[in-house]
């Protein structure tokens, strides 16, 4: 059996910005697992997750959860220097 990640983007009406979901099955946006993430200051999104109150329930976001964390703190790290 074969599963394929879905992404989903919205755009907040009020901002005009637009909003990925990462977990369709917790309903995590993009915003908040990274948020999470810099809090637990960990790459694991299990732990960004827990953070949230929320546990992987397909598992078939979490690749795709890892690279935006991992990306996101490469940033940092470039914005800090």
């Amino acid at each position: 059996m074969h599963y394929h990640s879905v992404v989903i983007m919205f755009r907040n009406n009020e901002s005009g910005r637009h909003h990925l979901i990462v977990c369709v099955c917790n309903g995590l946006r993009d915003r908040d697992v990274l948020a999470a993430a810099r809090s637990e200051r960990s790459i694991c999104p299990r732990r960004a997750y827990a953070r949230l109150g929320a546990e992987p329930q397909c598992g078939q976001c979490l690749d795709h959860a890892e690279e935006l964390i991992v990306h996101d703190q490469a940033d940092a790290l470039v914005g800090a220097d």
